[in-house]
């Protein structure tokens, strides 16, 4: 037996075949002999037992007309690769460069056929910011975190032309944790000077070194730690009534969830009790609604967003 038969043969199943498109002993023969072996069709079945007894899926396709042969145990299903790919397309810190690369890394997971499905199908063009800094990022921090150890790194903010504003000094912080929000990413460190937990764009981290430390590690609630410094709903809850119109019932269920309590339910609209904090994040969201939302209660809610819109009008000259 050539020692690489049967890994050329293995390659072929997956990078050809599909339940959909399976090849016949006779195909594969040919494309086997492509690659300089020459194989019969029993040497074909034998090898196909010996994936198969290995723990790789070959089916053995039947119809009326030929046998074949096809790979049955990709990674991904079509729909996973298809939403894996939009996300990664999606994805504001990875520039096009990079997306391509890794989308085409991914597709060869699956057989060329499938890929063919995918890249067929449009996609919808994105804005991408080039930063190809950002997997080094995620990989040094992943280190240090797995690693227990302690970072220093410059960190910078965008100034409206879109240049770099680094700040004056270099920051020493333990990272802990590192967290996706609204397609950015984010290191959730302890920083001792302040000490408390404070959050960094990890796109806008440069230069960063690893050191060994002492401190004591401090408890961290993630999931808890999230939801109040990347939520608009997030924070010091209060609880209010909110009146809208049906149409947006898909839009209360999405942003409340399981915390929403109906109160009533009429024709053309609905009252709702949910927890939210108040603030000009929260009056924003509402605000664009229209008259579709209008807040029922507590008064002193109401009367801090009609102070906000009075507010918004005489900067307008209203």
């Amino acid at each position: 037996m050539s020692k690489g038969r049967i890994l050329k043969l293995l390659d072929i199943l997956q990078q050809q075949t599909d339940p959909d498109h399976p090849l016949t002993s006779e195909q594969l023969i040919t494309l086997l002999d492509q690659q300089g072996e020459t194989v019969e069709r029993k040497t074909i079945y034998d090898d196909v037992k010996i994936l198969n007894e290995n723990g790789y899926d070959t089916g053995l396709y039947r119809n009326s007309q030929a046998n074949g042969y096809y790979y049955d145990a990709h990674i991904f299903s079509l729909p996973e690769l298809r939403i894996l790919c939009d996300a990664i397309l999606a994805s504001n810190f990875i520039d096009e460069k990079k997306s391509d690369d890794l989308v085409e890394r991914l597709l060869k997971l699956t057989s060329v056929h499938e890929r063919e499905v995918i890249t067929a199908t449009e996609r919808q063009p994105h804005h991408k910011k080039v930063n190809r800094q950002i997997l080094y990022n995620i990989d040094r921090l992943q280190r240090a975190i797995r690693e227990r150890r302690g970072i220093s790194f410059r960190y910078y903010d965008v100034t409206i032309d879109g240049q770099k504003r680094y700040r004056p000094r270099k920051y020493r912080a333990i990272p802990y944790a590192i967290v996706m929000n609204e397609g950015r990413y984010y290191m959730i460190s302890w920083f001792a000077r302040m000490n408390d937990f404070i959050t960094y764009r990890i796109d806008r981290m440069e230069n960063i070194e690893d050191y060994e430390h002492e401190e004591a590690y401090q408890p961290l609630d993630l999931e808890q730690y999230v939801a109040s410094r990347f939520s608009m709903f997030a924070g010091e809850q209060t609880a209010i009534t909110l009146k809208c119109d049906n149409i947006l019932a898909e839009e209360m269920r999405d942003k409340f969830g399981d915390e929403l309590i109906i109160v009533e339910k009429g024709e053309d609209h609905f009252v709702i009790n949910v927890r939210a904090q108040v603030s000009e994040m929260f009056f924003g969201w509402l605000y664009g609604f229209g008259d579709k939302a209008r807040i029922l209660a507590p008064e002193s809610v109401i009367a801090e967003y009609k102070a906000g819109m009075r507010r918004m009008l005489e900067e307008y000259g209203g």
